[in-house]
């Protein structure tokens, strides 16, 4: 807690325990250096990181006992620099004069130019594994490396929204993200509309690299993420199948695409930066949604005739809590927050949450909504 003498830690159950500071002697394990993790974690990865840093960060994992992101490190440093003899060998490969051999599965072998040919079949995906995420990838290299690495560095943005105010412990059980070099190339999806998809049975999020997009960016990468991990972090939490509000998956999804800015490397994220397409739309829509009503909207509604309208409302009204103009409202959105990831986040908990206050919610958030519209349209 920024500014206390308090410490605040989530026990087992979800339950916030406060500690006086001064009690506190040390903090060890993943949590206590994820901050400093996060930030060699994007040096290495970012458009700006070589293999100097990429290299560096392997050693760092390593040096901590965090083996599987020391992997992944070395082969980025492979990707940028496919001769790098420190990260071949520290990967089990061998020289046979000029080309390096890598293990395969099955105590087979292979040579490096094989081996990125075999990778971008959909049968021989890459393999990787970050603290949340088993990543299993067709294509190059560099696709791959960064595809898992992004995983890693938005599940820390979603962390920092939710968990900080007390709603979700960190995943226990690592999520499956299985990414296909093209959507003809394998990706089970059944239905030809589909733009991937969470598979909450089997735990993974199924997509793909489109090429119209950007070269590295999975397609919908960021909201299927967001859906995955607020659905397992609800799981985990209420032992029971997720049961979250629409409004709240469909406007955490919108929130860290709207963020999120992808380039040739790690992607930069501020969610709390507002979308021009979102807040004019919904500036424009007359009559505008209560909040309550937003609140209790069918998944339906965000697929249907009028779903850019509701997830226009979805994606403002979730901004404006999370980044809220006047502080009476974050009391409110953290009790509502704690309700819904134990699966009871319907609408008599938003009201609840909020009490007397959804009327004066509603004319906050609409009044924001039409400012933040003018202002953008006027800057065209």
């Amino acid at each position: 807690r920024a500014g206390t003498t308090e410490i605040e830690f989530l026990d087992e159950k979800g339950e916030l325990q406060l500690f006086p500071r001064k009690k506190v002697q040390t903090l060890s394990g993943p949590r206590a250096e994820y901050a400093e993790y996060l930030e060699r974690l994007q040096r290495a990865y970012s458009d700006r990181g070589g293999v100097e840093e990429a290299f560096a960060f392997a050693t760092w994992c390593r040096a901590r006992g965090y083996a599987r992101d020391a992997e992944l490190a070395w082969w980025r440093t492979l990707a940028l620099d496919p001769t790098h003899s420190g990260a071949h060998q520290a990967l089990g490969h061998r020289a046979q004069g000029e080309i390096w051999i890598a293990p395969l599965e099955d105590d087979k072998i292979a040579a490096w130019p094989d081996l990125l040919r075999l990778r971008a079949q959909a049968e021989h995906p890459w393999r990787f594994t970050t603290m949340h995420f088993n990543v299993e990838v067709s294509g190059p290299l560099d696709r791959a490396v960064i595809a898992a690495a992004a995983a890693e560095f938005l599940y820390a943005k979603l962390y920092a929204l939710f968990q900080e105010r007390g709603t979700w412990w960190d995943l226990r059980q690592p999520i499956l993200v299985r990414i296909w070099s093209a959507r003809n190339a394998g990706y089970p999806g059944l239905d030809p509309r589909s733009t991937g998809h969470w598979d909450r049975s089997t735990h993974t999020l199924h997509t793909w690299f489109a090429a119209e997009e950007s070269a590295l960016r999975p397609v919908r990468y960021e909201a299927l993420l967001a859906e995955a991990v607020l659905s397992s972090a609800c799981e985990e939490l209420s032992r029971s199948a997720p049961d979250l509000p629409a409004w709240l998956l469909v406007g955490s999804g919108r929130l860290l695409e709207a963020g999120t800015l992808w380039g040739s490397g790690l992607p930069s994220c501020d969610p709390e930066r507002a979308a021009r397409s979102f807040v004019e739309l919904h500036a424009g829509l007359e009559p505008m949604a209560s909040a309550s009503a937003v609140a209790v909207a069918a998944r339906a509604e965000f697929t249907g005739p009028r779903a850019d309208a509701w997830q226009a409302q979805a994606y403002t009204l979730l901004h404006f809590l999370c980044f809220p103009q006047a502080p009476e409202w974050e009391a409110g959105f953290t009790l509502f927050l704690q309700e819904a990831v134990r699966n009871r986040g319907g609408g008599s908990a938003f009201r609840t949450a909020f009490g007397e206050q959804v009327p004066a919610l509603d004319a906050a958030w609409q009044a924001w909504v039409r400012r933040e519209g003018a202002a953008r349209a006027g800057a065209r």
